[in-house]
């Protein structure tokens, strides 16, 4: 028994975080501004919700959902976000991108073979280029650092210092990265991979 069965939502399967992803984002970014999304979308988000989410029943609401909406969020202004709007009218915004990673990360839990293993460079580098959180990129390198190649670990930094930028702002990042324990561990990763070509010749 190889690889781990896919996580199954809204009756599809999905093999890995990156069909995952490549089935959520575009709702996500070919929906309107203040728009509902489709149905059978509503239907996949509220069960990677339910599934996903550490509170997914407590977001999900005991009134029932009447709708999963594209907000601007709140706090990231640009930025776009899935929120719950609820039969008793309250809404609450979530992170698809933390309910993906969850999901597979308690499947690994479950799974006697553990995620970690099933990751090449190559599903690596496709994760790390559809990152558009910093979060994202970090949760990668704290989960796979030890399956990062040096030019993995520069990259993972070369595309963090494209995005945490924009959605972090540029004069409170340093101070943020730098009491990240998972930023440390892949700058001190860069750093030897470093030593270890430029000594190489």
């Amino acid at each position: 028994g190889g690889a781990l069965p896919p996580v199954e939502l809204a009756g599809r399967p999905f093999e890995d975080p990156v069909a995952l992803f490549d089935a959520v984002g575009p709702i996500l970014m070919g929906t309107a501004i203040d728009s509902a999304v489709a149905e059978a979308e509503r239907e996949l988000l509220e069960d990677l919700l339910r599934k996903g989410h550490p509170q997914g029943p407590k977001k999900l609401g005991e009134a029932g959902v009447e709708r999963v909406e594209v907000r601007w969020h709140p706090e990231h202004p640009r930025s776009r976000s899935f929120f719950v709007v609820r039969k008793d009218g309250s809404a609450e915004d979530f992170s698809y991108r933390k309910c993906i990673n969850n999901l597979f990360r308690e499947r690994a839990r479950q799974g006697a073979l553990g995620f970690n293993r099933a990751l090449s460079e190559g599903d690596l580098q496709s994760l790390l280029r559809r990152s558009s959180d910093p979060d994202d990129i970090l949760y990668l390198a704290e989960q796979h650092l030890g399956a990062f190649t040096p030019r993995l670990t520069v990259q993972a930094l070369y595309h963090l210092s494209k995005i945490a930028p924009r959605r972090l702002g540029a004069a409170r990042l340093p101070a943020m990265l730098h009491r990240d324990q998972r930023f440390l561990q892949l700058h001190c990763a860069v750093m030897a991979a470093a030593g270890v070509t430029s000594a190489g010749g």
